[in-house]
């Protein structure tokens, strides 16, 4: 490795909506740039290969059930072979995505015997946005599981984090850690064709996982208040253990869905989105996030949300009125300015979707924020 060299470690490969963009800002500043993910989906639970120049797959043990003891010992047998891999590398600059938390430990050891700079980058907070984590049953081992982080943040030169919820909750800036807030990027699209308007009906989307966090009650709940008013559409783009019980519950509510299953193509995503007033980005009340990837995608393509998760989504949202940030004893309030929303008002609210992504998530947003990241790693 050269003088200027970087390794950059995500064990869910979050290539496309992070690392790419690191690697891309590195390579630009002169470091040789080495890539470290695993050779296991999380997601399909099936292992793959990634055929990419600089990019090293660690083999990971196979697991069924994310909340699981084999995922958290295949996490902890990964991160001892990158531990390894980092070794032999012997980088100057060390980019890590947590979780896995243990991995938080490993990578530690090797900065604090050598010269590397460090910096921790939050994507995501586990055990905390398990909806079960104030179970008392649950309590100990979650808290074993916090401190498996919590306890070697304070070794890197800087912890990044995935929304200022997470750097709040941690309480980092009161320990003294440094920290920068890094949104999650994607690239940008085309937003020459201007999106459909139909004032008889209500068209929504539902973008993503529809798993356990999400609140398919709330959701329910605002079709229903809706429909009282007028009719309702749900495109719904995705796949998860829940999504019979949600279509079935949608389609009881009164709306008809329309079921596009796992959609990658971003033409057609953009036809969907276009036909949309607004997109569905409701979680259970309970689920320690500030930002989800889906509100990342519906900004992307201009489309407004309706909301409940609070802290930077619901700062934003605010901000530059893109969309409506939901309350349990608002519900019906807002499913009537839904039904009753004019043109204008819904192209108002995709201007300012459309700001919040070029403001904070687009590639040009997440250069400007690297650049102070490495500036205050020195």
């Amino acid at each position: 490795m050269t003088s200027k060299s970087a390794v950059l470690v995500s064990c869910f490969n979050y290539y496309d909506i992070r690392i790419k963009y690191i690697e891309k800002f590195l390579m630009a500043h002169s470091f040789e740039v080495t890539y470290i993910t695993s050779d296991f989906n999380h997601i399909s639970k099936k292992h793959y290969v990634i055929n990419r120049s600089g990019t090293i797959q660690v083999s990971a043990l196979p697991y069924k059930k994310n909340l699981s003891v084999r995922r958290m010992v295949s996490h902890y047998f990964w991160s001892k072979k990158v531990f390894g891999c980092i070794k032999s590398i012997k980088p100057s600059l060390l980019f890590v995505i947590l979780p896995p938390n243990s991995l938080a430990r490993n990578v530690a050891k090797y900065r604090m015997k050598n010269k590397a700079k460090l910096i921790f980058d939050i994507f995501d907070l586990w055990p905390e946005t398990y909806p079960l984590s104030k179970n008392v049953m649950l309590k100990f081992p979650f808290f074993i599981w916090k401190r498996m982080r919590d306890q070697y943040l304070k070794v890197a030169d800087l912890v990044s984090v995935e929304c200022e919820l997470f750097e709040n909750v941690l309480g980092l800036v009161n320990k003294g850690i440094p920290t920068k807030t890094i949104y999650p990027a994607l690239d940008e699209v085309s937003m020459s064709v201007r999106p459909k308007w139909d004032n008889n009906i209500v068209q929504l989307a539902y973008l993503g996982s529809i798993n356990n966090i999400i609140d398919i009650d709330t959701i329910l709940y605002l079709v229903r208040e809706i429909v009282c008013f007028k009719p309702v559409i749900v495109h719904v783009i995705g796949q998860g253990e829940r999504k019979v019980e949600f279509i079935g519950g949608l389609q009881e509510s009164g709306a008809v869905v329309e079921d596009y299953g796992v959609v990658f193509d971003l033409a057609k995503k953009k036809v969907i989105f276009d036909m949309c007033h607004l997109g569905l980005n409701i979680m259970l009340p309970n689920v320690c996030v500030g930002l989800s990837m889906k509100s990342v995608e519906y900004f992307r393509f201009g489309l407004p949300i309706i909301n409940n998760i609070p802290f930077d989504t619901s700062a934003m949202v605010s901000t530059y009125g893109a969309g409506f940030n939901l309350e349990p004893d608002s519900i019906t309030s807002i499913a009537r300015q839904i039904a009753f929303m004019k043109e204008e008002e819904g192209m108002a609210m995709r201007k300012g979707a459309i700001s919040i992504f070029i403001d904070n998530m687009s590639p040009s947003a997440i250069t400007k924020k690297l650049e102070e990241v490495i500036d205050n790693c020195g």
